[in-house]
């Protein structure tokens, strides 16, 4: 699933440090990883640590859809998140999954 996202969402097939942005939320253990490329947005949210944890995400304003997640698609993340700006989300212990925005 990861190979064929990376091979068809823009986002994920342009290697550039100029179209990536990494935000750490280091007490919490969690890391969000935000790739673009024009009007196609990704976002990779990880959560290290053994807890689930509550974290306000600087996510770009539309609705994000759930693409993948570490037990592909059955993980305990939302499957979509409406963001106008900021989300609170809950991030499952020891979890990962990727969102791409919609932009119809």
């Amino acid at each position: 699933t990861l190979i064929h996202l990376r091979k068809t969402l823009p986002a994920l097939e342009l290697l550039s440090h100029a179209h990536t942005a990494v935000t750490p939320f280091e007490e919490e253990r969690v890391l969000m990883l935000h790739r673009w490329y024009g009007e196609d947005h990704a976002v990779a949210l990880f959560n290290f640590d053994r807890h689930a944890h509550r974290v306000q995400l600087p996510m770009l304003a539309g609705m994000w859809q759930k693409l993948t997640d570490a037990d592909l698609g059955h993980a305990a993340f939302p499957d979509h998140i409406a963001s106008p700006g900021k989300a609170a989300v809950t991030l499952p212990a020891e979890n990962f999954a990727l969102y791409g925005r919609n932009h119809a």
